[in-house]
């Protein structure tokens, strides 16, 4: 368990550009917005200070939803940015070390081949993601902070307007909930499939990569449109090729969208999260990400330096 730590280390120390200093200046941009909106927003405090004079307990409720909603389009900006980085981190994970020849050492040391592909598995399945996590919470409640010491410059009691509206917890609550399904599950197949093009092409993985499943979806579309076959391209595309590729992106269904509605001012928890859990294609995609990663490591173990 101590080696399975200090692996997990190493990776971070390695690529802390992109696992550390990405997200953290994300949030420095996004706080730096959420100030210049303020104090445009000031201009306008006559106006606002106005439509609180005649807001109902309602619309104060719908007022704290939307405003505890911005943590959801927060969540989905910090999953993009590091979509990119985590790509091409496990796209490279078990191939730049045979191309720098530095796994001869790793592989002299009291080091399982599975032990390797493992941590690598896990720091973009799970630690990563749980540091994008916190720090998008932590640029939330600053925004938030922010917003509140606005408010009480102009006259305003932000707890009243904010903190004492129970739905703005709400979106943390489902954040987490979904968490799960949309990273490490989601993730589960790509992950195994960059790590197993990492692990065994001899050049070039990014083209192996796409062009692999690619090429038979482009195929079965032309025998598609010239009558040979009669094959689902939706299905094909959509839970084979875009869940082998797509995973970073937390790409898991349609329902992403239809996680939240406002009914009557209230914060509900629709069909969206249930179907993400129920889906039974998240299941079996994670099932073969499992595959394909025990396939990595049988690739590395099978590989050497390039």
């Amino acid at each position: 368990m101590k080696t399975f730590g200090w692996l997990l280390k190493r990776e971070f120390w390695e690529h802390r550009g992109g696992f550390f200093w990405v997200p953290l200046w994300t949030g420095v941009v996004v706080i730096v917005l959420a100030l210049i909106a303020l104090v445009r927003g000031a201009v306008k405090s006559a106006e606002f200070t106005a439509y609180l004079q005649h807001a109902s307990a309602h619309d104060l409720q719908r007022m704290a939803l939307t405003d505890g909603g911005t943590l959801l389009i927060l969540a989905v900006l910090f999953h993009i940015v590091i979509a990119f980085v985590l790509f091409f981190y496990l796209l490279g994970a078990l191939y730049d070390d045979r191309r720098d020849r530095s796994v001869l050492f790793w592989k002299s040391l009291p080091v399982a081949d599975w032990q390797t592909v493992f941590s690598k598995a896990v720091m973009a399945l799970v630690v990563v993601p749980l540091l994008v996590t916190a720090f998008t919470l932590a640029t939330w409640l600053i925004v938030q902070v922010l917003i509140s010491v606005a408010l009480a410059v102009l006259g305003h009691n932000p707890f009243t307007l904010i903190w004492g509206q129970s739905v703005f917890y709400r979106g943390i609550g489902l954040l987490l909930a979904a968490w799960p399904g949309t990273w490490l599950l989601v993730m589960l197949p790509t992950a195994g499939w960059l790590l197993l093009c990492s692990a065994w092409s001899s050049s070039k993985p990014f083209l192996w990569a796409l062009l692999i499943p690619i090429i038979p979806g482009a195929a079965l579309a032309s025998f598609n449109a010239l009558g040979i076959t009669d094959v689902s391209l939706h299905f094909v595309w959509r839970e084979i090729i875009a869940r082998m590729l797509l995973g970073t992106f937390g790409f898991p269904s349609d329902n992403g969208a239809g996680a939240f509605q406002q009914r009557a001012g209230s914060f509900t928890l629709t069909t969206g999260l249930h179907d993400l859990y129920l889906d039974p294609g998240l299941w079996i995609a994670a099932a073969a990400g499992v595959v394909l990663i025990a396939l990595a490591v049988w690739a590395r173990r099978r590989g050497s330096d390039i």
